[in-house]
């Protein structure tokens, strides 16, 4: 097995944070995401034969970090069934921006995996739908109703006041018509 090259190895550094944020999001805790990281990146350094020079290193190694993910989760269920980790504020923040992340934060967390997913590629890691798409092995197509369905269910879930997509007549302007 031949080393990989310094050259990517420095990108893979340049990902690191991606990494760690997608990770995260993902798995819904920094120290479990950055457990994801860390096997993920081995994993990349391992088959560094498979990448393929000039394509999208970032959507490659996002694409191994859900794929690390899915795993831990199959084995985690197979061997333990592990008690809800979180832990209550004995005092509850005061400020504003705090509670409202902390609801987005859960928001995120129930939406189903294949929503969170599109959203964090596009939304917060700022992927094209294209590269989105090729992490994720779907269509374009596929990616814009995800990312779109899980705004609207953020949205939902956070009771946020929101413009609609289409302007609804009121059954008297419909009989005008």
């Amino acid at each position: 097995m031949d080393q990989a090259t310094p050259e990517f190895t420095i990108e893979l550094a340049e990902h690191l944070p991606a990494m760690r944020a997608f990770a995260a999001g993902l798995s819904g805790s920094r120290v479990e995401g950055d457990e994801l990281v860390q096997e993920a990146s081995l994993r990349a350094l391992t088959h560094h034969d498979k990448y393929m020079p000039g394509t999208n290193m970032r959507a490659w190694l996002l694409t191994i970090i859900r794929n690390c993910f899915y795993s831990q989760h199959r084995r985690q269920r197979r061997f333990v069934d592990r008690p809800d980790d979180s832990l209550d504020p004995a005092v509850e923040p005061d400020q504003e921006w705090r509670i409202r992340h902390g609801e987005l934060l859960a928001a995120l967390d129930e939406l189903p995996s294949y929503h969170r997913e599109a959203l964090l590629l596009v939304v917060v890691h700022d992927l094209s739908y294209e590269e989105a798409a090729l992490a994720l092995d779907c269509s374009i197509g596929t990616i814009k109703s995800r990312v779109f369905r899980a705004r609207t269910m953020l949205a939902d879930a956070l009771d946020t006041e929101r413009p609609r997509l289409r302007q609804t007549r009121s059954s008297a302007e419909h009989a005008a018509l």
